[in-house]
């Protein structure tokens, strides 16, 4: 479990299932719910050459299941976020569906297998829930029905009084003027509003009210990142600086997640020309061309362990990668893991089975039963003593033995 990253579609599309199984590893990966959505709607595409069943189930093959995090969707953190509840912004990815739980005088949070993680499985199966197939549908209309009219009416108005910007770094300066000047304060609140049913709409304006009616970066910092991606957005197109292209827009949103991860990859032409711009502090960038080279002299280097350390599975002899800087995920674990040098045995063979550990076993089965026993579930308001997280993770993928033979999926 390596670096903290976000990826998208166009870049595990690229990869083949051996080189998905190393990004599996080696990485934290951050599965968002916008890739969920644009695998699913390729269920809907009307492609005569490809299946589109078989189009999703490679995909879902190379999906990571090992190491991987499903982040809440945006829209669930801008409504607690605008009802008072803190959205930390660190590089680390918001998993919900937590149950919080009383063992043994112990708190602790049990988390089942998301339901995004579980649909992945059943796709690789060919196995699609007609729910599934509803939403796919409704998924690729709206692309069809976004309107760009009204984005360039906007642009329209807006560059009567600022200058047109020429470049998108012009455009991303531009977006922070705007919503730094006090008269567009309240419009930028309610563009925030537009993500909030209007049932809770009254309680935000109350408690916005209540703190003097801020800037919205003092109101809630993570939906002011959001709206600002969407004024970029806007701005530029408005600035025939993005091309109408429908798709542009949910490229877009993969750019809410970025304020929870340290890398982001694509190889997306969209993502490579905006993502760069809206990187902070310690964040990287990388081209999924980049990484997929990386990941086949990867494939490469574990495939010539000696036999008898392979049997192990790539689960064990992956637990960290190469020492040599020469490849780019070392460069990264060095970048965003560094202690993890002295952790590594220096001799890459030296990989030998966990021992068990009966009572830890006892524990992992006691959170499990614990989490879905009423009478033992609580509220938490700190950090809890434990955290259980339930993963099926398949015992093969691509041509590698993930764990020991003698351990079934």
């Amino acid at each position: 479990m390596g670096p903290i990253t976000v990826f998208d579609k166009s870049f595990l599309h690229g990869l083949s299932p051996n080189e998905s199984v190393w990004f599996d590893l080696l990485y934290m990966p951050v599965i968002v719910p916008i890739f969920f959505a644009e695998t699913l709607a390729d269920l809907e595409k009307n492609n005569p050459e490809r299946d589109p069943i078989k189009m999703v189930q490679e995909i879902a093959n190379k999906v990571p299941l090992a190491s991987s995090v499903v982040n809440t969707h945006h829209k669930k953190l801008i409504i607690s976020e605008l009802l008072g509840q803190k959205i930390e912004i660190r590089g680390v990815p918001i998993k919900n569906g937590g149950i919080s739980f009383n063992s043994e005088n112990k708190v602790g949070v049990y988390y089942k297998q998301s339901d995004e993680e579980e649909a992945f499985i059943r796709w690789k199966k060919r196995d699609f829930r007609e729910v599934e197939r509803l939403y796919a549908k409704k998924w690729r209309n709206s692309l069809l029905t976004f309107n760009f009219d009204q984005l360039s009416k906007n642009s329209e108005i807006l560059f009567k009084k600022y200058s047109k910007p020429k470049d998108l770094s012009s455009v991303k300066k531009l977006v922070d003027t705007y919503m730094g000047q006090k008269e567009n304060k309240d419009l930028i609140f309610t563009k925030a509003l537009n993500y909030v049913p209007q049932s809770l709409w009254g309680e935000i304006i109350q408690r916005w009210n209540l703190m003097g009616s801020p800037y919205l970066y003092n109101f809630g910092l993570y939906t002011n990142y959001i709206i600002g991606l969407d004024l970029f957005f806007e701005f530029a197109y408005g600035a025939n600086l993005i091309t109408k292209n429908k798709t542009n827009k949910f490229d877009l949103a993969y750019l809410y997640y970025l304020p929870f991860c340290k890398v982001f990859i694509s190889s997306d032409k969209f993502h490579k020309r905006v993502v760069p711009l809206f990187i902070q502090g310690d964040q990287s960038y990388i081209n999924g061309e980049e990484l997929k080279l990386d990941l086949i002299k990867l494939n490469s280097y574990y495939s010539s362990f000696p036999d008898n350390i392979k049997k192990l599975g790539a689960f064990l002899i992956a637990t960290y990668p190469p020492r040599e800087s020469t490849y780019l995920t070392t460069k990264l674990w060095d970048k965003y893991l560094p202690a993890w040098r002295k952790q590594a045995p220096v001799n890459p063979f030296d990989v030998k089975l966990p021992k068990t550990n009966p009572k830890l076993l006892e524990r992992l089965m006691r959170s499990k039963i614990d989490a879905n026993t009423p009478a033992k579930k609580v509220n938490i308001t700190s950090q809890p003593d434990m955290m259980t997280v339930q993963r099926i993770i398949p015992s093969k993928k691509g041509d590698w033995n993930l764990f020991p033979p003698d351990i079934k999926s």
